[in-house]
């Protein structure tokens, strides 16, 4: 079940809104061994993208 936010009930009702997405506040797995690094790199470059 998702939760939408009032503004978007008339959207979603009518049918113009018919495609949605989902943004999780961290990933939901991380890769272990050499790559590592790399992906704490990225990670860190999402989080400060995605930051208000």
């Amino acid at each position: 079940m998702l939760l939408f936010k009032k503004p978007f009930h008339a959207g979603l009702e009518s049918g113009a809104i018919t495609l949605t997405f989902r943004r999780r506040q961290k990933p939901a797995a991380l890769r272990a061994g050499p790559s590592a690094e790399r992906e704490q790199e990225l990670l860190a470059a999402w989080r400060a993208r995605a930051a208000p």
